[in-house]
């Protein structure tokens, strides 16, 4: 398996945060740096950086053309 030794920065709006945060840990081994459960955001990183990935909860189509 190939290892990931570093990503510079990205920005992911994702559906389910936990479910995210979920996988980058354990099929990709980052480290959770921030996880703000009530904002449903998250900051992880593979190590030297402060984060290299940052989730953002992004809501479904449904939600975003309520008022």
């Amino acid at each position: 398996m190939a290892r990931i030794r570093r990503l510079q920065h990205a920005v992911l709006n994702c559906r389910n945060v936990e479910a995210s945060v979920k996988f980058y840990t354990e099929a990709l081994g980052m480290e959770v740096v921030n996880y703000d459960r009530d904002r449903r955001m998250a900051f992880l990183s593979f190590g030297p950086e402060h984060h290299s990935i940052a989730l953002f909860h992004f809501p479904t189509a449904s939600a975003m053309l309520e008022p």
